[in-house]
């Protein structure tokens, strides 16, 4: 029986809740739903949350609760070993479309679910419309069949969209090969190029072949039925040799498709691949940066002998992970990529968890690792994704602990109040806290570079959000802010603080003056939506007025309107608002005419788009 199955089985009789569960500074942990055998997370445009159960069930959470009757429940399924529903994936145009993708074990007409007979199991890829909350079963679409699930375990089962707008799929070796019966170690499926086992696959939205996949034309064939004949190639491998790549993510933050995927070693490695087209990641001859089974014959870069890939990291089974506190980590599991603007920018980076430890970490950009959460439960993280929580980006994780849950980790995240940039605030200037379980926040006390702790403004509360002014005399540099209520400490936010941070509101004010008498402009007709109307600035002078915060404190402020500078005749302090900034500009004349033009504020250094304004 492999780790995997045997620890799954063990979670899901006798995990308590965590004793000892440790999260990294500015987060909480928040059960969202009781779900049983959870494998697989995706997000649906509105916010609502698909998640797979192992045993065949699809689960919709919907308004802050599990929507009792399921999305649809697979017929014909193998959920023995390590096989069942695994993995779930939505359309990128899923509002025109109502498509979502699933992977799963099937059980084929007349044949059995048990392991190492053939023929057995097969895994597929089936596309499914999801009109409602309901999906019909008889709206299958396979994609992909076949792939054979002959050991039970080392199904893989990801699939994920990239930029690209293709599908891509993992596959694990089948625990042992189908041809030969070889298990573990000797298993050289992965290896075969005329079988769709122990890679990562790439198929369009309709299952068939993108026109840059690797292997194409004389000498290749579609798989997407089963293996093909001995010395050709698969038209649906992205890359190969991997062992069981459970789960992997692609950057949201990137335009190209940058995949990292989490393969489940052996005995000796866990480790992660930066994956690309056509390349080989070298199980069953290499495990980690070594050799199969070693850790002293290993290799340091991107390419071995002219042939395997290395990972980008690995670390050692059942050891403490360097740069944290984490050991016994046996099986690594879900992945995600922060999304940009999520986190503050310290927090982010590419996140994977263990399932055996119960950790998630984080790998930054210089391949260090450190922890998100420690203690989650032995045996316990399999998947975890960003989603949406009240409309804000939230990192949602599955556990087989306690029969299965569906968790949620939240950052206490500070942001300038306009743009909500991430991660940086000014004195004296209006801030924002996003998080949890805020609603009841009647105090901040921003604890400073140099240890001083002030008290600062608190102008809105509710669940998810707080508003605030920060003090004026705190100090440059790493500072805490710390977010309490009448029971007590309820969470806390890092930010850096620099003396100058603009943000500048879309918001704006036209005065005109004639003839000595000055005259409010309209820039906005509002009903549903709001209009911008056109600013004439070809009689008296005539002055616009934009608003931010974070800028009073600068030496020199300079805006341009359609490359067109604008003398700026005023900067500083709103004075009707606390924290609130303005700047007050002369608008030439030449801008006559010119129809919509793009408003830049440069304050010091930092650029701000500010939105644009029409003249005639």
């Amino acid at each position: 029986m492999s780790r995997w199955r045997l620890v799954a089985v063990l979670a899901g009789i006798f995990s308590l809740p965590s004793l000892g569960q440790t999260l990294a500074p500015g987060f909480v942990d928040d059960l969202v739903s009781a779900v049983p055998l959870p494998t697989a997370i995706a997000s649906l445009p509105d916010g609502r949350l698909l998640v797979t159960s192992q045993s065949g069930a699809l689960r919709l959470f919907r308004d802050g609760a599990l929507v009792p009757q399921p999305v649809l429940t697979l017929p014909a399924i193998c959920t023995n070993s390590e096989r069942g529903l695994l993995g779930v994936a939505v359309d990128p145009d899923f509002q025109s479309s109502g498509f979502i993708y699933l992977y799963y074990t099937h059980r084929p007409p007349g044949r059995e679910c048990g392991t190492r007979i053939s023929p057995g199991a097969v895994n597929r890829v089936s596309r499914f419309r999801m009109p409602g909350d309901i999906a019909a079963l008889d709206s299958e679409t396979v994609l992909l069949d076949n792939i054979v699930s002959f050991g039970g375990n080392h199904n893989a089962g990801d699939l994920q969209f990239g930029p690209d707008g293709n599908l891509y799929v993992s596959t694990g070796d089948a625990g042992c090969d189908p041809l030969s019966n070889a298990c573990a170690g000797d298993n050289t499926a992965s290896r075969r190029m005329n079988t769709l086992l122990g890679k990562i696959l790439r198929i369009t939205r309709d299952g068939g072949i993108p026109v840059d996949n690797p292997w194409q034309g004389l000498g290749s064939a579609r798989c997407n039925q089963g293996d093909i004949a001995s010395g050709l190639r698969c038209q649906e491998t992205y890359a190969y040799g991997f062992r069981n790549p459970f789960r992997f993510a692609i950057d949201p933050g990137s335009t190209t498709v940058r995949l990292f995927a989490n393969d489940v070693g052996q005995a000796t490695w866990e480790e992660i691949d930066e994956v690309q087209p056509g390349l080989d990641y070298g199980w069953n001859v290499r495990e980690g940066f070594c050799s199969n089974g070693s850790t002293t014959n290993c290799s340091t870069g991107d390419v071995v002998e002219n042939r395997f890939r290395n990972p980008v990291f690995a670390y050692q089974r059942a050891l403490t992970i360097p740069g944290t506190e984490s050991s016994g980590c046996q099986s690594i599991a879900g992945a995600a990529f922060v999304p940009p603007q999520t986190w503050s920018p310290a927090q982010e980076g590419f996140l994977f968890a263990d399932f055996v430890c119960g950790s998630i970490f984080r790998l930054d950009s210089g391949r260090r690792v450190s922890e998100l959460a420690r203690g989650l439960g032995s045996n316990t993280v399999v998947s975890i994704a960003f989603g949406q929580y009240r409309g804000a980006p939230t990192l949602y994780y599955t556990t087989y602990a306690r029969g299965g849950e569906l968790r949620r980790l939240t950052a206490f995240v500070a942001a300038s109040p306009a743009t909500f940039l991430r991660g940086m605030i000014a004195p004296d200037s209006i801030a924002t806290i996003f998080g949890a379980r805020m609603q009841d926040a009647s105090e901040v006390r921003v604890r400073d570079s140099q240890g001083v702790e002030r008290l600062a403004q608190v102008t809105f509360a509710n669940e998810t959000q707080v508003n605030l002014v920060i003090p004026p005399g705190v100090a440059s540099g790493a500072a805490s802010l710390n977010i309490r209520g009448s029971a007590g400490a309820i969470g806390v936010a890092q930010a850096i603080v620099d003396a100058v941070f603009p943000d500048i509101f879309a918001g704006r004010t036209a005065v005109r003056v004639q003839n000595g008498v000055a005259t409010d402009v309209p820039l906005f007709q509002c009903g549903v939506p709001c209009v911008p109307l056109p600013l004439d600035v070809s009689t008296g002078d005539v002055y616009l007025s934009l608003y931010g915060s974070g800028l009073r404190a600068a030496s020199r402020v300079a805006v341009t309107i359609g490359g067109v500078a604008t003398p700026v005749t005023f900067f500083g302090p709103q004075g009707q608002f606390a924290g609130l900034d303005q700047i007050n500009v002369l608008l030439p004349a030449s801008l006559a005419g010119r129809s919509e033009l793009p408003i830049t504020v440069t304050v010091d250094g930092f650029t701000r788009a500010a939105g644009s304004q029409i003249f005639r």
